[in-house]
């Protein structure tokens, strides 16, 4: 057979393959070739480049691994996909399919939702369905699933589908359309309602259905089916069991500050009325304790608190429940000030945090009452503050959260961000590039207004982010080529005007880094290094700092001779040979409203102490893509995939969660550490570290090993 026919044979087969995908009950895909629009581009590396328009119609599956094939269209940190194709005039149908892949161990999901929507004149739009509101959708081993929506007949020439991804990526090869029935052309009424109403009623129904059904298992899980109907299990039965159990219409359990709540929580006779708490002079203590109503309806409750006002100030925080976008999981992680009020639904459990802080040496009793009219449950908190002192800004471990006040989050509420960045312990601040200017034009007033914002809270250190990795910052204007004779008399006048600013501003020159790269790959590893011999040799004290993840074992060595500071992925510490007492450690990860505030925020600083590292720091303290973040506590849900902030907002407020106080309790618990190894050697210290670390199970150890340090430090 010659190659001629051996060609025309692989391409009938081919041809009838994709035929054979791009009919369904012997209709045509009416969406096959059509064009679409999107209101985001393609941004995955290995898939389909940013300006393709025809892969999600072009009728052609992907053949081989979905997101390593250029047939296949891939997003990665976007919320949110609109994909709109024009059938080329009005058209019935009344099937719609989207063929997507997922892995979880590699962090992807199929969508949230996919939904559709129907035009004539993309003005007016009708609801018809969501693809992927099925069994299928769920997480699980690597699995290519072609999603099908089955409406009824509809009549129409636009056909949108809006993408809600879930997680940080989302991965679609192909949309088709059919009418898989017969019947006549239906009369359209579309929607006055502007499209973005309708898409937030339905990802707001959506959330409350799922939470609610979600909640409904947990009663069921807890309590079992209810009567010979095995009717699902509501709060009321829940309560009810459990009032039969207890003898009580609600209860108050102390609960771990750090552990994982689910939003139903199973109460228990509580055995003891007071908790005892060791702390130090402006040290901190967090207590949790949870109020659940075993009444047949909802019921008010009062709240009173009384601090030992000598030794220490007493806060009561209350921990609402958040629904993250990841799976409409539950997640009770803000901090906000308690009222004295509480309402509670039948079977409803509220987390509350009473922050201790210590104010002098001594021991004082701190009483909190929960009534609802008729019965009082009192808990006490026993404090002992030990004469030892914490000062702030002087802590010894370095921390660093990428908190860059221009972000939307923080533009309009920079005061109370560098005041909360500061009592919770932050002493080093990331100057952003539109902060520094460019080095021809820069005199240097950028400089002054940004560290202006810090007032009377100014971190110790600070970190010149000029960011070579952009060729733009790279060459300066585009003038100069990087690391020419120009370019190097440029730099040193951009780097004595910054450090005249900053010396007038208060801080240190010992104390300012420059920082030429994040998250630097070989391939721009002999820029830094040239750069940093002729900075080194040529500007006398120049400080420099770097990120860094996997690299050979041989740049890390180079890069050793030259870095001051190198702040290492944390999934790295064990494997790269940096020296300790130049290394910081970090970590970056999104959804972060689901991280654990011990695991991934508390134990950080432990981990450091027990590798010999001298920093610690996340990404970061208020980077929300959440278009809606001025909102989420009013609606507690996140309707963003790629949320890293640690705080909330409201108003002009920052608002805390149990994860940034779990940061900042690991700061103190660094302090303690230092001091506590200056007491019984550095090898006890380091084995009492590394003892917390290697069980992060279990979310008392750190505490545990807190009040044993504050004991040997107090005799």
């Amino acid at each position: 057979m010659n190659r001629t026919k051996v060609f025309f044979c692989f391409f009938s087969i081919f041809m009838m393959i994709v035929g054979a995908c791009n009919v369904a009950n012997g209709q045509k895909d009416l969406a096959l070739n059509r064009p679409y629009t999107l209101s985001v581009a393609p941004n995955y590396a290995n898939t389909a480049p940013g300006n393709d328009k025809s892969v999600l119609t072009d009728g052609i599956f992907t053949s081989g691994y979905f997101w390593n094939s250029k047939q296949t269209a891939g997003w990665q940190k976007v919320n949110r996909v609109d994909i709109e194709i024009d059938l080329g005039k009005s058209l019935d149908f009344d099937q719609v399919t989207f063929n997507t892949a997922r892995r979880q161990q590699a962090s992807v999901y199929y969508p949230t939702n996919v939904f559709v929507f129907v035009s004539d004149d993309k003005s007016a739009y009708k609801y018809v369905g969501d693809v992927i509101a099925n069994g299928d959708n769920g997480p699980g081993d690597y699995k290519v699933q072609n999603f099908q929506l089955n409406a009824g007949l509809v009549r129409a020439r636009y056909v949108k589908l809006v993408a809600i991804v879930q997680g940080l990526l989302l991965f679609c090869d192909e949309i088709q359309i059919f009418k898989t029935g017969s019947g006549a052309s239906p009369k359209m009424t579309f929607s006055s309602k502007p499209l973005e109403d309708q898409v937030n009623e339905l990802l707001h129904k959506d959330v409350s259905n799922k939470v609610d059904m979600a909640r409904n298992l947990q009663y069921q899980s807890a309590v079992g089916p209810i009567g010979s109907n095995n009717k699902m299990a509501s709060g009321v039965a829940f309560a009810s069991q459990l009032r039969q159990q207890l003898g009580t219409d609600f209860t108050v359990n102390f609960f771990n500050a750090w552990d994982e709540m689910s939003a139903v929580y199973k109460p228990v006779k509580r055995t003891s009325d007071n908790v005892n708490v060791k702390t130090v002079i402006n040290g901190h203590s967090f207590v949790g304790f949870i109020v659940t109503n075993l009444s047949q309806g909802k019921a008010n409750y009062t709240i009173d608190v009384s601090d030992a006002q000598r030794v220490n100030t007493l806060t009561l925080y209350t921990v609402p429940f958040l629904t993250s976008h990841m799976n409409y999981q539950q997640t009770a992680d803000p901090l906000q000030v308690a009222d004295k009020q509480l309402t509670l639904d039948a079977g409803e459990s509220r987390l509350f945090l009473a922050e201790v802080k210590g104010k002098e040496a001594g021991s004082g009793k701190n009483s909190i009452v929960v009534s609802n009219g008729k019965t009082n449950q009192t808990i006490s908190i026993n404090v002992s503050v030990t004469n030892l002192r914490f000062d702030e800004g002087k802590f010894a471990l370095n921390a660093n959260v990428w908190a860059y006040l221009y972000y939307p989050m923080l533009n309009t509420r920079k005061p109370a961000a560098v005041k909360d960045l500061y009592e919770h312990h932050i002493n080093t601040a990331v100057i952003p590039p539109n902060a520094l200017g460019d080095m021809q034009h820069n005199s240097g007033s950028s400089l002054s207004n940004y560290l202006s914002a810090f007032g009377n809270y100014k971190p110790g250190t600070l970190l010149l982010y000029m960011n070579f990795i952009s060729q733009e910052n790279l060459n300066y204007c585009k003038k100069n080529d990087f690391l020419s004779d120009q370019w190097k008399a440029d730099f040193r006048i951009w780097y004595q005007n910054l450090s005249k600013v900053a010396t007038q501003s208060g801080w240190n020159m010992q104390n300012v880094y420059v920082y030429p790269y994040d998250e630097i790959t070989e391939k721009d590893v002999d820029k830094l290094i040239a750069f940093a011999k002729w900075a080194k040799s040529a500007i006398p004290g120049i400080k420099l700092y770097m990120t860094l993840g996997k690299l050979s074992k041989n740049t890390i060595s180079q890069l050793n001779q030259y870095m001051d500071v190198m702040q290492v992925y944390e999934d790295y510490v064990t494997t790269l040979s940096t020296t300790a007492d130049k290394s910081w450690v970090y970590n970056t990860k999104g959804n972060a409203e689901l991280l654990s505030p011990y695991n991934y925020y508390r134990l950080m600083s432990w981990k450091a102490f027990a590798n010999g590292y001298k920093g610690v720091g996340f990404w970061a303290y208020a980077d929300s893509k959440d278009a809606s973040f001025n909102n989420i506590l009013k609606t507690r849900y996140f309707a963003a995939s790629t949320n890293y902030a640690a705080v909330y907002v409201d108003g002009d407020n920052i608002v805390s969660s149990r994860r940034w106080e779990g940061f900042m309790m690991g700061i103190e618990d660094y302090e303690l550490l230092q001091l506590y190894a200056k007491k019984v050697g550095t090898a006890k210290a380091k084995a009492l570290a590394a003892s917390v670390v290697g069980t992060p199970g279990d979310a008392s150890q750190a505490d545990a090993a807190r009040d044993k340090m504050i004991t040997a430090l107090s005799e």
